[in-house]
C-alpha cells in the first residue's frame, strides 16, 4: 500500500470517529469537523493520476512528440 493510499484512509478513519462522536455527544460542530475530513479524504480519491504520481514521488516519462 502506498503512501497515499494510507493517508487516505487514515484520514477516512479519523473522519469516522470525529464524525460519530459528534453524532454521540449531539455536539453540530464536531459533526462538521469530521464531515470535512471526510471530504478531505474523498477529494484525494478524485485527484488525478499525474497529480497522485507527482504526491507520490514518482514521475512518469515525457510523451515522444514527432514533429
Amino acid at each position: 500500500m502506498n503512501r497515499l493510499a494510507l493517508v487516505k484512509l487514515g484520514l477516512g478513519a479519523i473522519g469516522v470517529v470525529v464524525w460519530g462522536y459528534g453524532a454521540r455527544t449531539d455536539d453540530p460542530r464536531v459533526r462538521l469537523a469530521g464531515m470535512i475530513v471526510l471530504g478531505i479524504a474523498v477529494a484525494l480519491r478524485l485527484l488525478p493520476r499525474a497529480v497522485r504520481d507527482r504526491l507520490e514521488g514518482r514521475h512518469r516519462a515525457p510523451a515522444d512528440t514527432q514533429s
